[in-house]
């Protein structure tokens, strides 16, 4: 096999140790006084508020004995595509106390797991089991401690269950007409009980979904925790939902991020007459109508959210929101910037939900920051596996640092447009400098590009001389770099089914088609189908019209047909684009099956639709013939660990 690229070092500083926060200074006791012979009883002095010092301390002393214990075990009998919002919707979340053990096992009892954790159950006494009620102690005490409440509690503020989300007078004013629709709350520890309802069906379902957003970047790093090190993801999505970050080793995300409220937007469930919540406005049904007519103007609904939101929310664009400040982005709201990833509506223009969608997709830079960050921060075990043939005339050190380097996405655009509108090839190597150095003046954020990008690729030159060769290098190069068309060779696929943690970037083409498989009533596919490939698609769908429920239902022809007149359409284009990131969960090779965690579900693939075959792209890649294959795979991000940090006291 091919020896692995090695995972080059991050040009990026480390973000600097926040100063520890001083422990509040309690009041001093008051000295007795006098009293008359049966005093009147003083009320407890109303308790102060809680940083984040203070929350990480609460949570790490009721998950002592999980964390003694380990990561946690995978329990399949829970794991299932769960509407978790419906779920959680069907509790009265007024009459009940948040963490309150009994009612965490009515909501988890469809998953058989109080069964599989109480005594004489086959998880007795494991790390997840234990994480659960940890969980439900952690969030009682963290109520009752902490009256300033959670620091994503927006997050799960949601009327499209039997039961709203808060309790009784804890949410007011709610504006579900609003762009975007709004609520203002009154109690921030009102959602509590809903939350950690959502937390753990989430978790032990293994059903985080990105839903209709595109965020596959940081979604696949909760799929593949939670399959991995599930009393991790426990105590990790407890400590985000408090705190507002995953962990201490990562940068408090922009403010504005804690503000959104994602669960308000209302959708319909494929019928335009049945709408989630059910008192959705006429006024935004009509806006949706009128939307859909009119598809290049504004967004329209969907039969699903057009967001998630809970946990699945909170856990991306926290993790978005830090990785830009780790790459040097900022929430200032400066030249070129913009609040990432803003909560998408019915109505709003179409090319602002463009750019929420492009703030939040994935890039190798933020699959390897994920991976080094969030998956096994403790041992920094992650490898980045890039096929090397894609980089062209680049050399595999130059290709490593344009591919993996985490750089938040508005710096490189940033860059790119001022040197694309001021650079011009007849300057002296004076006036290069001198348009670096007015940059570096007018926008140092942009700059950072250059001095993390581009002079790291030319160390041994001049800064004008580094430019050049970057520009060179994109521009008049006889063999173009192309990192996004499927490369991954057969032989990476031992390396990545060998390890604990495999992140893939995909085309994600392929796997919408097997889904759509699925949603048209097929619980199976014929195993030895070359599908999307096509040498013999035609033959193969003719066996799956033998399938239920085909040999039952003839009304399904129709639909079928349509589905494969698309399928047909998409299988003529020579190769696919990596778009999409999925966590590889199971390698079966005797079988040919190879399971993918994506889309809060698994699609199960051959060996030859992940890795295709040679294809020809002359001046691309180092070579015409066997640069990139008709499969895929992009690239891959390994671990060969799943670790966690232990909370060190940090500053709020």
């Amino acid at each position: 096999p091919p020896t692995p690229a090695p995972t080059p070092a991050p040009p990026t500083p480390a973000p600097p140790t926040p100063a520890p926060t001083p422990m509040p200074t309690p009041a001093p006791t008051p000295m007795p006084t006098p009293a008359p012979p049966t005093p009147a009883p003083t009320p407890a002095p109303a308790p102060a508020s809680c940083t984040e010092t203070d929350m990480l301390k609460i949570i790490h002393e009721a998950f002592v004995k999980v964390e003694q214990k380990g990561l946690g075990s995978f329990i399949p009998d829970s794991v299932k595509l769960d509407t978790t919002w419906q779920s959680c919707g069907k509790v009265d979340w007024s009459k009940v106390r948040a963490g309150d053990s009994s009612v965490i096992k009515k909501y988890l009892s469809d998953l058989k797991i109080p069964q599989a954790c109480e005594k004489g159950g086959k998880l007795h006494g494991d790390a997840t089991c234990l994480a659960i009620d940890a969980a439900g102690k952690a969030m009682a005490d963290l109520q009752k401690r902490c009256p300033n409440g959670p620091a994503f509690h927006n997050a799960f503020i949601t009327g499209w269950g039997q039961y709203d989300s808060w309790t009784y007078g804890a949410v007011e004013g709610v504006n579900l007409a609003g762009q975007p629709p709004s609520a203002v709350v009154k109690d921030p520890n009102g959602m509590n009980g809903y939350a950690l309802c959502n937390i753990l069906r989430t978790i032990l379902t293994q059903s985080a979904n990105q839903q209709s957003s595109s965020s596959c970047s940081h979604m696949a790093t909760l799929g593949a925790i939670s399959n991995k090190a599930p009393a991790k993801a426990i105590e990790m999505s407890l400590r985000l939902f408090w705190t507002g970050r995953h962990t201490p080793l990562v940068q408090q995300p922009c403010d504005y991020i804690y503000q959104r409220q994602p669960g308000m937007v209302a959708f319909h469930q494929g019928d335009p007459q049945v709408w989630v919540p059910s008192n959705t406005p006429q006024s935004v049904k009509t806006l949706n109508a009128h939307c859909e007519k009119d598809k290049s103007g504004c967004l329209a609904a969907g039969s699903r959210p057009i967001q998630p939101m809970g946990l699945a929310y909170m856990w991306q664009m926290a993790a978005s929101s830090s990785q830009s400040l780790d790459g040097f982005g900022n929430c200032t709201g400066m030249a070129y910037r913009h609040d990432i990833g803003p909560v998408r509506y019915i109505g709003m223009n179409i090319n602002e939900s463009q750019q929420s969608d492009a703030d939040l997709a994935g890039t190798s830079g933020s699959m390897m920051w994920a991976c080094g960050r969030l998956v096994d921060p403790k041992h920094g075990t992650c490898q980045f596996y890039l096929p090397m043939q894609v980089c062209g005339s680049f050399s595999d050190a130059q290709c490593l640092i344009m591919t993996a380097t985490n750089l938040d996405l508005q710096t490189k655009e940033e860059f790119q447009d001022l040197a694309f509108s001021n650079y011009k090839e007849s300057m002296t190597d004076q006036e290069v400098t001198d348009m670096l150095l007015a940059i570096d003046a007018q926008f140092p954020d942009a700059i950072q590009y250059y001095y993390h990008v581009i002079e790291p690729m030319f160390p041994q030159l001049t800064a004008a001389q580094a430019f050049r060769g970057w520009w060179n290098l994109l521009f008049h190069s006889k063999r173009r770099m192309d990192i996004n068309t499927p490369s991954a060779i057969p032989d990476v696929l031992d390396y990545a089914c060998a390890s604990p943690v495999s992140l893939m970037q995909v085309d994600s083409t392929p796997l919408g088609w097997l889904s759509g498989l699925g949603s048209l009533g097929f619980t199976q596919f014929p195993p030895k189908t070359s599908y999307f490939l096509g040498k013999d698609v035609d033959k193969g769908m003719a066996e799956v019209m033998k399938l239920p429920p085909f040999n039952r239902h003839p009304s399904w022809r129709e639909p079928y047909a349509s589905w494969l007149k698309q399928m047909r359409t998409e299988r003529s284009k020579p190769f696919g684009k990596c778009k999409h990131l999925v966590y590889l969960e199971k390698c079966d090779k005797q079988n040919d099956e190879y399971t993918l965690w994506t889309w809060g579900s698994r699609v199960t693939v051959s060996k030859a639709i992940l890795m295709g075959e040679w294809v020809s792209r002359p001046g691309y890649g180092r070579d015409d013939h066997k640069s990139f294959r008709n499969g895929i795979v992009c690239q891959i991000a390994l671990a060969k660990n799943v670790s966690f940090v232990e909370p060190p006291v940090v500053s709020s």
